[in-house]
């Protein structure tokens, strides 16, 4: 019966550990518009909050940050989950957005004619919009990111 019981015992031990790591491995932040703005700081850049932005085409609301003389959209979403879910209506040159009924299926599509290249990061809960050709912008919002996953 002793037996049994430090095998349990043992048992428990074992359980307990592996929940430790297990939470303590999922345990770093997920991305959000503070810790950009944070990581980006970090990186020797400075950010400033230029405003709200809505684009209908997104499914939550915008912020506006200004780096290095330009705007860059900042959209944040409830789960990360969200953005994935988002990040899959958008055609991969970043030009068309598709809706989708709750079914998964695609309803309608809006296309937009951008005035430079639209340039899509994801991480996390976000999803950034960088409009523009600056070389410098794109390369540090890839470094901080992620490489873009849609758009020019």
């Amino acid at each position: 019966m002793k037996r049994y019981y430090k095998i349990i015992l043992f048992l428990l031990c074992d359980l307990v550990a592996l929940t430790a790591c297990s939470q303590q491995a999922s345990s770093s932040p997920v991305m959000d518009y503070k810790l950009l703005v944070k990581k980006l700081q970090a990186a020797g850049t400075p950010v400033a909050y230029a405003g709200n932005v809505s684009q209908s085409f997104m499914n939550a609301q915008g912020q506006l940050i200004t780096i290095h003389g330009e705007q860059v959209e900042v959209y944040e979403y409830a789960t990360a989950d969200d953005a994935d879910k988002q990040a899959s209506t958008i055609s991969s040159d970043g030009s068309t957005f598709t809706t989708k009924s709750l079914f998964g299926l695609n309803t309608s599509a809006t296309t937009v004619d951008w005035v430079k290249p639209p340039h899509f990061y994801k991480q996390g809960r976000l999803i950034v919009l960088y409009v523009g050709t600056n070389n410098a912008i794109m390369q540090l919002l890839s470094h901080v990111l992620s490489k873009q996953f849609a758009g020019a």
